[in-house]
């Protein structure tokens, strides 16, 4: 298994690897994003940047052994990406709650466990960056399987029959 690292994206991440990534009907087919390219990227994450409620990471891989957890500083290869969002602003909204929502691009890395490593690792940013939030949220469409087993082994209830949400509460 790979190590990953997460950290704050950078206006640098935004490349045309990156896009290729949001273009590839594969990589895309769970995601609301159908299209990039690294100018609308570069401005998704400056405005990102600008936020108080939310926070956008880079999941890098290493081939370093090292432990994947927390937050720090990476020179591995971006392989996808992290969001965290608390939940304001939204219909019967709670701001004890975070979402988080994540994609892996390079499609060499699935089906290695990255998934639920970076679940495990924006996990507990979330809880670091809010110390309030008692939970941490996950939209999951139904059908994305991988998604809903990186969630189960992250500790995380899914919400069934729907699978559509995923949650980990505070212990």
């Amino acid at each position: 298994m790979s190590n990953i690292r997460l950290r704050l994206m950078t206006p640098a991440d935004a490349t045309e690897e990156y896009a290729s990534w949001l273009g590839d009907p594969e990589v895309n087919r769970w995601l609301s994003v159908k299209t990039a390219t690294p100018d609308t990227q570069r401005e998704y994450i400056e405005a990102w940047a600008k936020r108080k409620d939310a926070r956008l990471f880079a999941i890098c891989c290493h081939d370093r052994a090292h432990p994947p957890f927390p937050l720090q500083t990476c020179e591995g290869r971006v392989i996808g990406s992290l969001k965290l969002e608390l939940l304001l602003g939204y219909p019967n909204a709670s701001p004890d709650v975070v979402v988080l929502a994540l994609m892996i691009g390079d499609k060499t890395h699935w089906g290695r466990g990255i998934a639920t490593l970076a679940i495990r690792a924006g996990t507990e940013l979330a809880f670091q960056m809010w110390p309030t939030i008692v939970e941490v949220q996950a939209g999951i469409h139904p059908r994305n399987i991988g998604s809903v087993r990186a969630f189960e082994k992250s500790d995380y209830q899914i919400d069934w029959p729907a699978r559509v949400w995923a949650m980990y509460k505070r212990r």
